[in-house]
């Protein structure tokens, strides 16, 4: 932790204590969070580098895990609910797996960062009551780690489909996966900064972490209908990674013919995410009163 904050010093000098003082007001408190993760984009660079390089450490394998860990999972969760995976029928054996990685892929990495979230403060009592550290970084940081199991599985998922069902499919994938991949890390900050404070009040949030991560997956375009009603209906709707999987599913094409919910899943994204820091910052105040 020393070395985290004195990083953080030396990057952007006295800003983490106007960032953790400061009130915000005007054009400040509508651009929060963009503003502080631009002007500590350093010390969030450091941050993650710090995490990756402690997930990698005394392993034999290390960066290959990135890949063998959700590559065994999706083979074997393919394998065994093949005939519920609502994978466009066009595709080829091999060109249908990779459209389930690059969305699985997706899912288990924004399962990571909501199961994560409860324990980002709780577990950093130190950062809280010692120092001026601004708290909103842990969000990002825990996506920015995320990043780095996301970003090598979608490319293998669409290197699949390119060889599967050749290079135009891939390019389309390609596309489809970077634009999907943008609006899941916009929610999966909102949604850290939400269960970072939620997990200060609530233990149970940490309990209920993993059945939440389990529904993202099994209550998405992957194995729900969009057209199914009922509660299933409504939870597909709501669920954060509904967009990005259809844009996988069907690529970008897919906006064309579905305007108004892409619009309405980008802005709400977007809001989402600035509620949720705006919550995170006031509520940050009296997080030493229960850790």
């Amino acid at each position: 932790m020393g070395t985290e904050v004195k990083a953080d010093s030396e990057a952007v000098g006295n800003r983490p204590t106007s960032w953790r003082l400061r009130r915000l007001s005007g054009l400040a408190i509508l651009i929060f969070p963009w503003n502080l993760f631009w002007d500590q984009r350093s010390v969030l660079l450091t941050l993650v580098r710090t995490q990756i390089a402690r997930r990698n450490r005394r392993s034999l394998l290390g960066w290959a895990w990135n890949i063998i860990q959700p590559g065994s999972q999706a083979i074997l969760l393919f394998a065994a609910t093949r005939g519920a995976v609502r994978v466009p029928e066009s595709s080829s054996p091999l060109g249908g797996f990779g459209i389930f990685f690059a969305a699985f892929i997706i899912a288990q990495g924004m399962g990571e960062i909501v199961g994560r979230g409860p324990t980002l403060v709780a577990e950093r009592a130190g950062w809280v009551k010692g120092s001026l550290f601004p708290l909103e970084l842990l969000a990002p940081t825990a996506v920015g780690v995320s990043l780095y199991r996301i970003i090598p599985g979608g490319l293998l998922g669409v290197a699949a489909v390119a060889i599967g069902d050749g290079a135009a499919a891939g390019v389309a994938t390609l596309v489809a996966f970077a634009v999907g991949l943008l609006l899941a890390i916009v929610w999966g900050t909102a949604l850290g900064l939400g269960f970072a404070a939620l997990g200060v009040y609530l233990r149970d949030a940490i309990l209920a972490a993993p059945v939440i991560t389990m529904a993202l997956v099994f209550i998405s375009p992957l194995y729900v209908d969009p057209e199914s009603g009922g509660l299933f209906g409504i939870l597909l709707k709501l669920n954060p990674l509904t967009i990005p999987m259809d844009l996988i599913l069907y690529r970008v094409g897919w906006i064309s013919d579905h305007q108004v919910h892409a619009v309405v899943g980008v802005v709400s994204a977007f809001i989402a995410l600035w509620a949720a820091a705006i919550v995170f910052r006031r509520t940050s105040a009296n997080f030493a009163d229960y850790l």
